[in-house]
């Protein structure tokens, strides 16, 4: 059988001179998966619960592309509290959404700087 090896490189990087912090959503699911391999959770239910996850991401950047283009005026923050997330969350959401829901991201780019 093979072994993996996981690295981290970073959980903070540059983005045009300002540092942007790890995911929470992400953070705690890679954080979920350690914990179920270590308990000896089979690799099959490990990649379900990925799965399940990443569905999640989906769908919460689905609400925030139509709470954006409902709305005439919103800002991160009624957001990221309504939601129960945060700004580097925010950030990885914005981006997924970009990709469905381009009009959304493009609408409020001035949101994220």
């Amino acid at each position: 059988m093979d072994t993996h090896e996981v690295r981290l490189h970073s959980s903070q990087s540059q983005v045009d001179g300002d540092i942007v912090g790890m995911s929470q959503l992400v953070s705690a699911m890679l954080e979920a998966v350690n914990a179920m391999w270590s308990a000896g959770i089979s690799a099959y239910q490990c990649m379900a619960f990925i799965e399940s996850k990443l569905r999640e991401l989906y769908l919460q950047s689905e609400t925030i592309a139509s709470v954006m283009l409902a709305t005439d005026f919103c800002t991160t923050n009624s957001i990221t509290t309504a939601m129960d997330i945060t700004a580097n969350d925010m950030e990885l959401l914005l981006s997924v959404a970009s990709v469905h829901t381009p009009e959304a991201s493009k609408r409020y780019r001035v949101l994220m700087r």
